[in-house]
Parts: structure tokens; C-alpha cells; sequence
């Protein structure tokens, strides 16, 4: 896919749904059949050309929670 392809695809998109969502890709295993979920970012190489690569997508479980346990 070049890149004007996938521009066209996210202008159709909803600003709501853009703001909210984070990036994926779904990669199918053939050998085992199984759908990976793959975050990904967007990166510059040195001559200005973007990329995406693999993110690791971070949960933080005790969010708003202090180191004791106790609610902020």
C-alpha cells in the first residue's frame, strides 16, 4: 500500500474515532491461526521518509493510584 492509500483510508475515518484509538495491525499466523494485535507508531528515518513500527503498548492497571494503594 503507498502511503497516499493509506491517507485517503484514515481521512475517511471520524475525528472522534481518531482521537480515541490507538494504531494497530492484526497479523495472521498461518501456522498456528492465530490474530496478533501489533500497536504501532509512527517514525522519521534520517532522510525524512516516514515508517511505522512496533510499539509496546503500555497498560497501567493502578492508574490514579498511589504506591500504597490508596486513591489519589
Amino acid at each position: 500500500m503507498l502511503w497516499v492509500t493509506l491517507f485517503n483510508k484514515i481521512g475517511k475515518q471520524q475525528m472522534r474515532y481518531m482521537q480515541r484509538n490507538h494504531v494497530y495491525a492484526l497479523l495472521n499466523n498461518p501456522k498456528t491461526h492465530e490474530t496478533e494485535k501489533v500497536y504501532l507508531a509512527l517514525k522519521y528515518d534520517a532522510s525524512g521518509h516516514p515508517f511505522l513500527i512496533k510499539e509496546e503498548k503500555r497498560h497501567d492497571k493502578k492508574k490514579g493510584m498511589r504506591p500504597g494503594g490508596a486513591k489519589r
